[in-house]
């Protein structure tokens, strides 16, 4: 666990992830990023828990309809 939340922290520092937590009940996590989906791919590639193979992962891509994510200094999108 402490490598998957320092993985987290970099990505949070980087702007790439905006939030994440816990899903309820407890069967795994979510990750809201922001960025070129490459980027979120390589991310979710480089994840401890991914490559450990302890988890299972799907990318979702969205349009918001209501509320704003703050766009990060390198977004390109």
């Amino acid at each position: 666990m402490p490598a998957h939340r320092e993985f987290l922290q970099e990505r949070f520092a980087s702007g790439l992830f905006v939030v994440s937590g816990r899903r309820v009940p407890w069967t795994g996590g979510v990750i809201v990023a922001q960025g070129r989906r490459e980027d979120v791919e390589a991310a979710v590639a480089d994840d401890p828990f991914t490559r450990a193979g302890v988890a299972d992962t799907e990318i979702v891509e969205f349009e918001p309809l209501f509320g704003a994510i703050p766009p990060s200094a390198d977004s390109s999108s």
